[in-house]
């Protein structure tokens, strides 16, 4: 019989392995920018298309006068890259960027020089140069378009939108729209799959607009009401996943539009901020951390009930895939060195789920224990290593060359802890409970 005790520590703590170096994020655009510019904002036309919006780290919520947005533009894959500065705007910076075409995009602008003003903005140049669309409330932070003509601004409590490609917007209070007080918007926290459009709260639930912004619903994601969920990625309409950003990352995932939500737990790393799904997989999610220390970047094969941490160390902002093989990061933090990497771009082959394969879940015992474990594996065969991890993933035993089948395990105090173990060509994993 199963132990109820390991059941519930293993849908409460998800199983996660390091990656090998072949995965990682590649510095690019090095030096190419000031010092103390970071790349909030990355997004992917195609393969070689490749746009990042900058700005400076704002130094107690304020920015010079004469601060400028610089756009970064690849036409090739990231091997040359074209800076423009957005002189017209001065004093401003942006949350949030649509990319439509080589040409054309829009984007998200307030001033934190002098003004405050809150701007929708578009280029139909490549960036060269802007034209104010809507200026107003709901400006600011978060805008989409769905199509040529029908576009949503979101900044808490306000909504705007606009059915004639931006000529004319109608501006509403999301208070009015959904009764609700629960908004609390980021431009990370906001998705569009399939013109259904997903917003996070500070409040442990996630928003839900079926007709473009105009009305909403609100669903629990069960990570509790402190729960601020600061990213939501979507493979479909009905299957996705929510970020609650705490010290410890957590999870929730859903596979029926949004209605009900599971959560996974604490995930055994911390600090994450970004959540993107990598298109073209069954279940591949990135998450990357963008504040703070320790910060990781992770993945997941099978929607979060494994996760490998890729990297360790960097701040990431935003982060677009549009293929397991095609995906790029901006930083979020830049500490004071001269040549910083201001983008990255993904090495590997790990999203391709070819990894989590090989990894086979397996029976350790007696479980829990309290000073003797026993590994279980192919009859005659003895693991070449053996590694675990406590509940927030730090390494608190390590054995190789040849392993006995059986371990000590008394010196460890009590908790749940996962395990890791096997040979080059198979890697089985498992949890136990140390009493």
């Amino acid at each position: 019989m199963k132990s109820p005790v390991l059941f519930l520590y293993a849908l409460l703590f998800p199983l996660f392995i390091t990656a090998q170096n072949t995965d990682f994020w590649e510095p690019h655009a090095i030096g190419l920018l000031p010092k103390d510019y970071v790349a909030y904002n990355v997004t992917i036309l195609d393969e070689n298309n490749i746009w990042a919006v900058c700005w400076r780290q704002p130094a107690d919520l304020f920015l010079p006068i004469d601060h400028e947005i610089k756009i970064l533009k690849t036409k090739n894959a990231g091997n040359d890259w074209e800076v423009i500065s957005m002189s017209e705007f001065q004093g401003y910076f942006s949350l949030d960027f649509q990319l439509i075409d080589e040409n054309t995009a829009w984007m998200s602008v307030r001033d934190l020089a002098l003004t405050d003003a809150t701007k929708i903005i578009k280029t139909e140049d490549g960036g060269a140069t802007w034209k104010v669309k809507y200026e107003g409330e709901a400006a600011g932070l978060w805008t989409r378009f769905f199509n040529k003509n029908e576009g949503v601004a979101i900044n808490y409590p306000h909504v705007a939108t606009t059915a004639d490609g931006g000529q004319t917007w109608q501006t509403d209070s999301l208070e009015n729209i959904a009764k609700d007080d629960d908004y609390n918007m980021s431009s990370n926290s906001c998705v569009v799959v399939n013109d259904v459009i997903w917003t996070g709260t500070p409040s442990g639930k996630v928003g839900k607009s079926l007709d473009k912004g105009k009305t909403w619903k609100f669903f629990d994601v069960g990570l509790g009401t402190a729960a601020q969920v600061t990213a939501i990625a979507f493979k479909d309409e009905m299957n996705g996943m929510a970020l609650g950003s705490s010290v410890i990352s957590r999870f929730s995932v859903t596979n029926d539009g949004g209605k009900t939500w599971r959560p996974l737990g604490p995930s055994g790393f911390t600090k994450s901020y970004n959540l993107e799904y990598v298109p073209g997989t069954q279940g591949t999610f990135m998450t990357c951390g963008a504040w703070g220390s320790p910060t990781v970047s992770a993945f997941t094969n099978d929607f979060g009930e494994n996760w490998t941490i890729a990297t360790k160390g960097d701040s990431y902002g935003g982060i677009d895939f549009i293929a397991p093989n095609i995906g790029w990061a901006g930083s979020a933090w830049i500490e004071d060195v001269e040549e910083s990497a201001v983008l990255y771009k993904w090495v590997g082959s790990g999203l391709t789920s070819t990894k989590e394969q090989n990894i086979l879940k397996t029976e350790v015992f007696p479980n829990p224990t309290s000073d003797v474990l026993n590994i279980q594996i192919e009859e005659g065969q003895t693991p070449d290593f053996i590694k675990i991890y406590n509940s927030v993933g730090q390494e608190v035993y390590a054995v190789s060359n040849n392993a006995k089948a059986q371990i000590q395990v008394g010196f460890l105090p009590k908790g749940c802890y996962f395990l890791k173990f096997g040979q080059a060509d198979k890697i089985y994993a498992a949890t136990f409970v140390k009493n």
